[in-house]
This record gives C-alpha cells, structure tokens and sequence, in this order.
C-alpha cells in the first residue's frame, strides 16, 4: 500500500467514533422528525371528529312503555336519564327513559290545558289549569350515592308560595322569568300583560301591574321576545305582529310582517328568541329574526331550509341554535341556524298527539304517544355549528346588520350565538408577520451586510454576538414593553413618532451623501467604524423628528393627527396596534434574520470577492452583483424563518395589540393572531366541546402555514443555489 494512502486512512478508533457518531445523528433526526409526525397526528385526531357525520338511530335499549294519556309536557333532564311528563289529567311523574319505571309522582288538584317553559330560566314551567289558573313548577334532578350505587332524586316544587294567578280562558300565554316576572295572555280581543317584582325566596308573587293592548284579528299565538323587551304575536293567516316592551308604560306596536303567504304550519322560538323559525305549508321552514331598524326593531327575514313536506312540528334545542322539525311525510330533518344547514334526515313516525322532547345537550329526541309508547332517537350531532361556511366565509348572525366573518366564541348570557370565523384570525396572523417583517428584514438584512462585508473585523467580533444575544430575550418582556411604554408613548406623541420614522432614512441617505464628500484620508480613518459614527446622526435625526411632531400636527393635521385621519382617511386609532406589534415583534424577529443572513455573506468565497475587486469593481459593486447573488439562498432562508417565527409569536400579540378580531390592513388597529387567540382562550374551552376542537384546528393551520411557507422556502432556496451556485 502506498505511504501516501497509509497516512490517509482513518484509525480504527476514528472509524468507530465516526459510525456512532452517525448513529447518534440519524437517531436524533428521526426523533425529532417523529415527534412533529406525533403532533401533527395528535392535533388530526382532536379535529376529526368535526367532520363526524350526522346520525340518527332508534335507541338500542328497549322502548318503554307508560300509563296511556294525552301529554301537555314533557322534559328530558340534563342526564338524560329521566324525563318528567305532564298528562291532562294533571298527573305529574318523573320516569326512566330507559324503563319506563316512574321515579315520583305526583297529582295535581286541577286538569291541565296546557303547559310552558318560563323563558329564559331552566327547568321552570307554568301550567294553565281548567279553572282558568296559571301555576308555576319547578323540577329537579339530583344525584345521590349508597356506598358506590349512583340513583337520581327527582324532585318537584311549588314556588312563590304554591301562589297560582287567574287568567281565564285564553287563546294563548307566555311568560318570561328574568328582572321581573312577565306573563303574557291572549284572547280573542286583547293582550293582557301582568307585571311583578320578583319576589324573594320564600314569598308570594303580590299584586301584578297590568297592561291591556287590542289583539289584531286573527291572533292565535304570543312569543316573549329576547329579555322580556319584545313581544312575538302570530295570526292565522301568517302575519306576524311586532310590540315594544321596553318602555314601562304603554307597550307600543312596532311593525307587521307577514311570515307565510298561508297559514303558519309550525311556529317556534330559537334559543335567546331572536330567532322565529317558522314552517309553511309547501315544505318551506324560514327563519325570521328580530333586527334593529333606526332605534327601533323588525322582523327580517334571514335563511330558508327546504323540506320535502310542509313541517308538523318544529322542537328547537335547549342551549343551541340547532332544532329538529317533523314534516308531514313522516320525516325528521336535523338542522342548525347559524351554520344554514339540513345536517340529517330519518323517516320517524310521528303518532297523532305525540308529544316531543329534546334532551338540553340535544343528543336525545323521545317522542311520546297518547298511546304510552315511548320512542327515543339517539343523536349523534356534537358539533353542528361548525361548517366551512361558519369557518371561512360571511354568515348572517342574529343582530347583525349585514352577514360578516367574525370571532366571538362566549358571552356572558345563554342567548349568545357562538362565531367561529378563522378568517380574521388568520389575517390578523398574516398582518401581524406582515408588519413586523416590513420592520424587521430590511434592517436585519442592511445590517448583516454592513457587518459581514463593511464593519472592521475587531468591532465584528463584538457587534455579531451582541446582536446574537438579543434574540435570548423572553419575548413577555418585548410584550410587555410594548404594551405599557410604547403603545402609550406613540399614542401620545404620534406625530413626532411618524415624523421621526420618516426623517430617519432621508437623513441617514444625506449622511452617506456627506461622508462620501469628505476627504479620503479622513475617511480612511474610521474605515470599517461607520457604524459607530452613525450613531451621532441617528440620535439627532430622532429627536429632531420628536421636536417637529408637534409643529407638523398643527400646520398639516389641524393640530389633530388621529382626528385628521378619522375624519380624512376614514382611519380609526387604537393604542395597541399594528404598528407597535410590528416594531415590537420586528425587534424579536431581528437577531434570527441577521445571524443567518451575516452568516451566509460573510461565508462566499474569498476568491469571488478577490476576482471582482481585481476586475476593478468597487466594494459595493461586488456585494450588489457577486456577494449577494451568492449568498441569496441564505439571506431567503433567513426571511422565511424570520416570517414563520412572527407567525408563531404569541406573548408580543397577546400584549401589545387589542386583539380584536377584526379585517384591514389600517397599521393604526390591531389584530387577533391564530397564537395568541389559542394562548387566551384554550384555559377557557371545555374539553371536546366545539370551541376546543376549533382551537385545535387553529394549531393545525399554524402547524401547515409553516410547513408551506418552509417548503417553498427550501423549493426557492434550491433553485437560487442552482442558479448562483457555480459563481
């Protein structure tokens, strides 16, 4: 064997360190690129069960059957256990779903007409008695245990005393529970309203304050509008009748529309009744909702869901905008307002009389015959308001004026109607990294070419590292600083702040211009130290620019910026906004730019360098043309993963904008990112619940805009690698 070869061949002890050194490699790359296939996996699974079918099904365990009796009302418990039946009789009885067997019962001293939910609380009811008498019920379903057996202790109560209130004979009534106790009768002549105070627990309901209105003809149905405010009348030949009821004193009639062109087949209130779905007799189910006109209110008409048959019966849900509506041809059609779908159909038979209840997570649907027979559907429909309408395009909202992306996933009242838009999210993602990149690439990358090519070696040296360093900084603390000094501080002073950022690279352009004047052996003297004489006019530009804010502002802006702009440019100002967001989170964005772009300048070959300089090109020249054509592939790796490290950012958004929820690109308004609205509201989410899954579904977008903006990355980086790749 050749000496030369001897020499060159690697020890024993080499070859070894080598081969577990790759081992050691490949292991730690497979680890790491399976544990992103792990939480990609893991981030599928929990937003899967969105796109779950809707289903349909008889209950497998057994149908019961209960005493034979004409049902005013019956209620499934939050369980979903046990349900409570009213029969004419005035039999009131707590029973098992599952057998039938009756839990507590209880007999009332008169036949019962008709029974209602006091809207809006839970497990409240009136019941209007033959004798004319209106009386209040109250349900509970609690649980106790004996050692480890678990058993359901209904109970049924009397409140106010057991007080009841005389109606008479009426029409229709409806009564709502909330600041006061309003009940609301009909008749074929008038409208009766009777106001009390709520009463304290333990005593009666006192002396009603009432109010008498004319019924238009042909009334045969009243609503209790949302709070209390408002009140739904219903005619025979499909008109609607709108009242006022906010005033204290005399009620006053609003508006009339009519709903059908024929008589209403089926008329129910959504939850928060807001909302009128109402059924015609050609199969069509409308919804109306009550809409702000002026400083008053209409009934408008929002969405249509087509039937095959006119409905017979329509059994919203308890908490969701969701119902489930029987047509004539033995159908049952589940549905959701807001999403503006039909999710399921099923032929269900639906016997003459039958009463209908949905349990209140609308899982259950038990329909009861005179007969006894008890029929229960289990629902398989846990997320009915997502869509990819209700996710990405406009959708129609109660109380809106006009359909709108937006993001609103709780409120404080069970009338609310979750919004589940991602759009300005994900805007508010892209403008956030918009702005901070509009910031933060010019300057990092400027900087990493007078560092890499310009600045003196001895000054590099502590100049890259420094710079380095910066991005070691918990970004709370940026955020923090951002939202408490500098959102005010602009806000404050917002034209010295623009006049500043404007002034700074005009002034720094007549800098260069200047130190290009002076005389070359000056110049040579600080050769590879301008950074440091820069500093000098950067400060002075700065504060000439704060001192001639005030005096722009009152010669151009009327001594008013952000009323200037509202009134002009139709731009509103918020403290925390893009702009802060932008240098704030431009400042976090910075070291990573310019570490990879500083690296990747100062790494082209020495020779392409030399072979310019030799050819008689100036230092500027050669970067323009040679350093940065080669080091192009870097400088483009360094923006993408300067623009996905923006993407992610949470803590800067969370703390330096108003994370509103909002669309436009207005520098001067915040934003609401995909991260930050994961950091806020994921504590609040119950788990599985829709809200969860959406948010989940956030973290994937996240997860896939990185991996498409680092693929096309790569795909660029390649191309610009091949391109320059043989300079």
């Amino acid at each position: 064997m050749p000496p030369q070869a001897m020499l060159s061949a690697p020890s024993a002890r080499r070859r070894r360190v080598d081969a577990l050194t790759r081992r050691i490699v490949a292991v730690g790359g497979a680890t790491v690129i399976a544990a992103i296939a792990l939480m990609f996996l893991h981030l599928l699974w929990v937003v899967l069960p969105i796109l779950a079918p809707v289903r349909i099904a008889p209950a497998v365990d057994g149908a019961p059957s209960l005493p034979a009796a004409q049902t005013r009302l019956l209620r499934i418990d939050d369980t979903g256990e046990t349900a409570f039946r009213i029969n004419a009789t005035g039999r009131a009885a707590f029973f098992d779903l599952r057998s039938g067997k009756v839990l507590l019962s209880l007999q009332l001293p008169e036949t019962v007409l008709r029974a209602k939910p006091a809207f809006p609380q839970a497990d409240a009811y009136a019941l209007l008695h033959g004798d004319g008498r209106l009386r209040f019920i109250e349900t509970r379903v609690g649980v106790a245990f004996d050692g480890d057996a678990r058993r359901l202790t209904p109970d049924l109560q009397f409140p106010y005393g057991g007080e009841s209130i005389a109606i008479g004979q009426v029409e229709d009534f409806d009564l709502f529970f909330g600041r006061e106790i309003l009940v609301a009768s009909l008749t074929e002549e008038r409208i009766v309203l009777r106001r009390f105070p709520r009463p304290a627990p333990g005593l009666g309901l006192g002396r009603p304050h009432l109010t008498t209105l004319a019924a238009p003809p042909a009334a045969q149905r009243l609503i209790v509008g949302p709070r209390g405010d408002w009140l739904y009348l219903l005619g025979r030949d499909g008109a609607a009748t709108l009242f006022d009821l906010r005033r204290s004193g005399q009620p006053r009639r609003r508006s009339s529309v009519r709903l059908s062109p024929a008589p209403m087949a089926a008329a129910e209130p959504l939850p928060g009744r807001h909302s009128l779905l109402v059924g015609q007799a050609d199969g069509t189910l409308t919804q109306w909702s009550l809409m702000p006109s002026g400083a008053d209110a209409m009934l408008q008409r929002f969405r249509e869901f087509p039937l095959e048959s006119a409905p017979v019966r329509i059994v919203p849900e308890h908490r969701r905008k969701g119902f489930a509506v029987f047509d004539a041809d033995g159908n049952l059609h589940l549905g959701h307002a807001t999403s503006g779908r039909i999710l399921e159909r099923r032929q269900v038979d639906l016997p003459a009389g039958a009463e209908t209840a949905l349990s209140p997570r609308g899982d259950l649907l038990a329909v009861l015959a005179p007969s006894g027979k008890l029929q229960r559907y289990a629902i398989t429909n846990a997320h009915p308001e997502i869509s990819w309408s209700t996710l990405w395009s406009k959708v129609w909202y109660e109380g809106y004026p006009a359909p709108a992306r937006s993001w609103q996933s709780y409120a404080a009242d069970a009338e609310f109607e979750p919004k589940f838009s991602l759009a300005p999210l994900l805007f508010g993602t892209l403008k956030a990294a918009f702005y901070a990149m509009l910031f933060a690439a010019p300057v990092a990358v400027m900087s990493a070419i007078y560092t890499a090519r310009f600045m003196a070696p001895s000054l590099r040296r502590l100049v890259k590292p420094g710079i380095e360093v910066m991005a070691a900084l918990p970004t709370v603390v940026l955020g923090l600083l951002a939202g408490l000094w500098l959102a005010p501080l602009i806000e404050e002073h917002l034209a010295s702040a623009l006049s500043a950022l404007a002034l700074l690279p005009v002034g720094m352009l007549a800098f260069a211009g200047l130190w290009g004047l002076l005389p070359s052996r000056m110049r040579g003297r600080w050769e590879g130290f301008q950074g440091l004489l820069a500093l000098a006019p950067v400060a002075l530009l700065i504060w000439t620019g704060m001192q001639l804010g005030p005096w722009t502002e009152q010669a151009l802006f009327q001594g008013d910026l952000k009323a200037w702009m509202r009134s002009v440019l139709g731009l509103d100002y918020d403290q925390r906004n893009a702009m802060v967001v932008g240098l704030a989170m431009g400042l976090a964005v910075v070291p990573v730019i310019f570490a990879i772009a500083e690296d990747a300048i100062h790494g082209v070959p020495a020779q392409l360098i030399n072979g310019s300089l030799a050819l008689g090109a100036t230092r500027w020249q050669t970067v323009v043309r040679v350093v940065l054509p080669a080091a192009s592939p870097g400088i483009f790796s360094a923006a993408t993963i300067g623009f996905g490290r923006a993407l992610g950012e949470t803590m800067i958004v969370l703390m330096a904008t108003g994370n509103t929820p909002i669309m436009n690109f207005n520098i001067f308004q915040g934003m609401r990112t995909l991260a930050a609205n994961i950091a806020v509201e994921m504590p609040e989410s119950a788990v599985n619940s829709s809200h969860y899954r959406i948010l989940f579904l956030s973290a994937l977008i996240l997860f896939g805009l990185s991996f498409a903006f680092n693929g096309l990355a790569e795909v660029v980086r390649q191309r610009l690698r091949i391109r320059y790749g043989e300079l």
